[in-house]
Order: structure tokens, then C-alpha cells, then sequence
């Protein structure tokens, strides 16, 4: 029996006496004939899933996954969350075989094909209760380019000019990146570790709340005044 699943958290689905907020479930036998369609949620992102056939029921209890996570580039591992994964026998992405490693029952770990353009991709599991294909079920983000922005500061603190700049700066960085360094490099390592701290919180307060902010004080510049960087990754 192969069990087609469209599903992405609660799907809304428009019915006779109704619209309801359950998952759809497509049963079919090994020759593809339709046999049922019932779907129950239960939980958050979890679902049960019965058929008919004949007037006999059939229940499908093999793995299932419940969550994806965030987007990830192509090449990488994806981490997703589920019921029963440990009796994965094989996993496709797109109808091609992928290499999964299975960390426990509850988590599947699987690597991403570098080929893969950004966008949304199926996933199909196969274990001895048959075959269950989620619609959809991740997503493949483009690769963001590292961003580098920088400007020479005079003197041992910020002034309205360096402040400008800074403000500027945070406003290039968008919602595609992820983490962000600040460097400076003055002179005086004293300056330096001043100057960068009080940068990376001016720049975080601004534009970067919720992204992941380092800093990083260098003396190795000798003349007068510093420079401020802002290094940023998706």
C-alpha cells in the first residue's frame, strides 16, 4: 500500500459540510487505486491516518514526520523530528534516493543534495507500512553572499560622522543574514576593544536584533584614527 500525504503543519481543506483543519491523506493499493480518504489532527503537526477498503479499516502506523526546521542550503544535514523513524527502510528527495542517517526515533538526520536549486522539495519514506510522501516538505534556500562593509574613523571614539556611517552600514544589512561580525582595528588595543564593543551594540540596536553578533578588536593598523568593519553571512 503507498499513502501519499499533503501536509504542512494544519492544511485547510474545503469539504461538503464544511471547511476543516486536517491534513490530506491519499490511500492507495499497489495498483493505485484510490481507497480512502480520512484524516484526524492530532496535536501539533502530528496526524492519524485511516482508510477503508471493503469495509475493513486500515490504519497507517508507520514513521511519520511532524518537522523540517528552518530552510538550509543545498549540501547541508537536515535535522527533522518525527514518530516511529527508526523503521525507515529508504528516503527519496524529489524521487531520488538520498543518504539519511536515522539518530534515534524521534529524530532523522539527512543530507541535502548539493545539486539542488532554491525552492521546496518532497520527501518520500518507505518502511514496512508502505510508502509515505510528504508534499513540500523542506525548503532549499539560495546562498546568501557574504557582505563586508567598512569605513576609516578619526581620533580614539565615535563622532557624528562615524555614527552615520554605522547607521548606514546596519541599514545594508538585510533579513537574508544571519550573523554579523564587527572588527576594529586602532593603535591602541584599548581603543580597539572600546570602539568595537560600543559599535557592534550602536549597528545590533539599530538593524540586528535576533542575529548572531561578534566582535572583534585588532591593533595591528599603526597610524592614526581606525577602521571599522562590519563582516555579514547568510
Amino acid at each position: 500500500m503507498t499513502l501519499t500525504r499533503t501536509y504542512s503543519g494544519a492544511d485547510a481543506i474545503a469539504m461538503e459540510a464544511g471547511a476543516f483543519i486536517v491534513p490530506t491523506v491519499h490511500f492507495e493499493d499497489s495498483s493505485g487505486a484510490q481507497l480512502g480518504i480520512h484524516g484526524n489532527a492530532v496535536g501539533s503537526g502530528s496526524v492519524q491516518t485511516e482508510a477503508t477498503q471493503g469495509g475493513a479499516q486500515i490504519r497507517y502506523s508507520g514513521p511519520q514526520f511532524e518537522d523540517f526546521g528552518a530552510p538550509v542550503l543545498a549540501g547541508d544535514k537536515l535535522v527533522s523530528q518525527g514518530k516511529r523513524l527508526d523503521g525507515i527502510t529508504s528516503l527519496k528527495i524529489n524521487g531520488a534516493a538520498a543518504t539519511y542517517k536515522i539518530n534515534s526515533a524521534s529524530e532523522l538526520e539527512i543530507d541535502v543534495p548539493k545539486d539542488l536549486a532554491p525552492g521546496k522539495y518532497d520527501i518520500e519514506i518507505t518502511s514496512t507500512h508502505g510508502k509515505l510522501t510528504h508534499l513540500q516538505a523542506f525548503t532549499v534556500k539560495a546562498v546568501v553572499p557574504t557582505k563586508t562593509l567598512e569605513f576609516k574613523g578619526d581620533g580614539r571614539t565615535f563622532g557624528y560622522e562615524e555614527l552615520l556611517e554605522l547607521t548606514k552600514m546596519a541599514k545594508q544589512i538585510g533579513a537574508e543574514y544571519t550573523s554579523v561580525k564587527c572588527i576594529v582595528n586602532a593603535a591602541d588595543p584599548a581603543v580597539a576593544q572600546r570602539l568595537v564593543a560600543r559599535g557592534c551594540d550602536y549597528v545590533g540596536a539599530i538593524r540586528l536584533r535576533g542575529k548572531e553578533i561578534s566582535a572583534e578588536p585588532k591593533s595591528t593598523y599603526k597610524g592614526d584614527g581606525f577602521w571599522f568593519k562590519i563582516v555579514a553571512n547568510g
